[in-house]
């Protein structure tokens, strides 16, 4: 053990925001190729996700398995959607922050509010 250390509190926040909902009609995605043949809502995220995004063989058969354009095209560029309007939904900024006290020595030539070695004096609370 060393003579010296410092300590500081730790805080974290997070911010939640979310789109508008887009509807996503199950019936044609089982007439798309590859077919949607999940029975569960995790299936239909998988299928979402590893199936339809970015793939271009698929979004031509939505349109052609009778998909609003429009609702094939959201799904298709989910992340990059033009009309994904974010909302804030949850801010802990406004509700108090979760935190930890951090022990540590400043590294050389370090500003003491950003670059030192730390180790957790108490366990971090959850999600860190």
């Amino acid at each position: 053990m060393k003579d010296k250390y410092y300590i500081r509190k730790f805080e974290g926040y997070h911010v939640w925001a979310g789109s508008m909902a887009s509807p996503v009609t199950v019936e044609p995605l089982r007439k798309c190729e590859p077919p949607f043949t999940g029975e569960t809502e995790e299936d239909l995220v998988k299928y979402l996700e590893e199936e339809c995004q970015w793939n271009e063989g698929w979004l031509e058969s939505a349109k052609k398995a009778g998909m609003p354009e429009e609702e094939a095209e959201a799904i298709y560029c989910f992340e990059d959607w033009s009309p994904c309007e974010m909302t804030v939904i949850d801010d802990s900024r406004s509700n108090g922050e979760i935190s930890c006290m951090q022990v540590g020595e400043l590294k050389e030539g370090g500003d003491p509010n950003r670059v030192w070695d730390f180790r957790e004096l108490t366990d971090a609370p959850e999600g860190w």
